[in-house]
């Protein structure tokens, strides 16, 4: 039969288990957060701009394979974020090599702070995951 200290060792084990495996989840977030960051640098850059009084977001592509869609908007402390994903074009389909500009007309008004968090995803691959990074909007599209 254990006695009070045996359970007392058990407890203090389990808690530093519980401990250790949570810093796991939050590396592991900061892990996958930065290789997000680094796939999101062979992205076509995307410019803010508004439209009709609401944030609009503009992507310059190389070719109209590209793609890319609000996931969501989560209202913060400091105003909004707006989730997107970019999809890369599908491989299997050859594309003329023109710059094309896609827009995406949030919801959000136009005077609300606006931040971007990106993700970019290959043409069939599943976006089950919530990892997403910060995304710089360019300025302009010109050199």
């Amino acid at each position: 039969m254990p006695n009070a200290s045996m359970i007392q060792v058990g407890l203090i084990g389990f808690s530093m288990l519980a401990t250790t495996l949570s810093g796991c989840k939050l590396m592991r977030n900061d892990i996958d957060s930065a290789v997000t960051a680094e796939r999101l640098r062979s992205a076509p850059p995307i410019m803010g701009s508004t439209l009709e009084g609401r944030h609009l977001l503009v992507m310059q592509a190389p070719n109209p394979g590209w793609d890319f869609q609000i996931d969501r908007d989560d209202r913060g402390r400091d105003g909004w974020v707006v989730y997107i994903t970019i999809r890369e074009p599908n491989p299997a389909f050859m594309y003329p090599q023109r710059i094309v500009d896609k827009r995406l007309l949030s919801e959000i008004e136009a005077d609300q702070p606006l931040q971007v968090m990106a993700r970019l995803l290959a043409h069939g691959e599943k976006g089950d995951r919530d990892d997403y990074a910060p995304l710089t909007l360019v300025d302009s599209f010109g050199p």
